[in-house]
């Protein structure tokens, strides 16, 4: 029997992006994949031999629903049937939802298809995720095995908490066991894991210490009432420039909230008021980076002139 020659194109993207890519001209027995770049949510790279990389710019939301669009194209000369398969590779799992889960492949001319994988994080994790997807063809259809798209994700943050709900008029309030003598205060309803959108305040437990994702040059040096551009990094705990991050910057007389561009970078204009300490802060990690405003310089007036006669 001659050998039956197959094409399986497939183009990914988040739901946001609006363009997709086909597959270069397939070869026997083997399924193509491609991905639509976004340059806002992530990267692509093909590395040549059938496994497409795709790679997050940023952390994503627990429990946040993400999808993934596939379009492809068969051209088979013999019904086939294939399945689409999720493969967790590194750190937290997702969980994955098929629509539809299977394709029937029929012979003919070249035919689309369309398929969506909703998928989320139920834990939020600082370490990078990863998974691959691919579409499993039965055994005995004439169809390869393909290498299929990598997804790596740099973090997962946590959802934010819903707002508690209040007792009903008249309920007496519950109270609670009361704290180790020692221990720290920490308010009710306060993340215990990177949040997306919490900062915590600049003087609390959750501020002390460093914070690891955040990077600020050296020589940075700040002094009252002089405006400094400030440019703060967030990294992820792979070294991953992330994009979107929230970061604070609080320092005497103001606070400001930036977010992070594709470069991983946020930047500050700083004019505080007086001396003291700017504190910096992110979402994606507890800590915090500080670095010390000096005073103002002092002008002194010109001494008037002496003059003899």
């Amino acid at each position: 029997m001659s050998s039956t020659k197959h094409r399986l194109t497939a183009a990914v993207f988040a739901t946001s992006c609006v363009g997709l890519a086909t597959a270069s001209s397939a070869s026997a027995d083997a399924i193509r994949y491609s991905v639509a770049p976004n340059p806002s949510l992530y990267t692509v790279k093909d590395n040549g031999n059938g496994l497409i990389k795709v790679s997050y710019l940023g952390c994503v939301t627990a429990s946040q629903a993400q999808t993934l669009q596939f379009t492809f194209g068969s051209d088979v000369s013999k019904p086939a049937h294939a399945t689409f398969k999720l493969l967790q590779l590194k750190g937290t799992s997702p969980t994955p939802v098929f629509s539809p889960p299977e394709v029937d492949l029929v012979p003919g001319d070249t035919q689309d298809h369309t398929a969506t994988i909703a998928y989320d994080f139920r834990t939020a994790t600082q370490a990078a995720t990863s998974f691959r997807v691919k579409l499993e063809p039965d055994n005995g259809s004439g169809l390869g095995q393909a290498a299929g798209v990598v997804v790596d994700v740099p973090c997962i943050l946590a959802a934010p908490a819903s707002p508690a709900t209040p007792p009903a008029p008249g309920t007496p309030a519950t109270p609670g066991a009361p704290a180790a003598p020692g221990t720290p205060v920490v308010p009710a309803g306060t993340p215990t894991v990177p949040t997306t959108g919490f900062i915590p305040a600049p003087t609390g437990r959750l501020t002390r210490g460093g914070a690891r994702c955040i990077s600020t040059p050296r020589t940075l040096r700040l002094r009252a009432r002089e405006t400094t551009i400030v440019r703060v990094t967030i990294r992820s705990t792979s070294g991953q420039e992330l994009n979107r991050a929230l970061v604070r910057a609080t320092y005497p007389g103001g606070v400001q909230n930036r977010r992070t561009d594709v470069a991983g970078v946020a930047t500050f204009r700083v004019k505080a008021a007086r001396a003291g300490t700017l504190v910096l802060q992110s979402e994606v990690c507890f800590g915090a980076d500080r670095r010390r405003v000096l005073a103002p310089r002092v002008v002194r007036a010109p001494r008037a002139g002496r003059f003899t006669g």
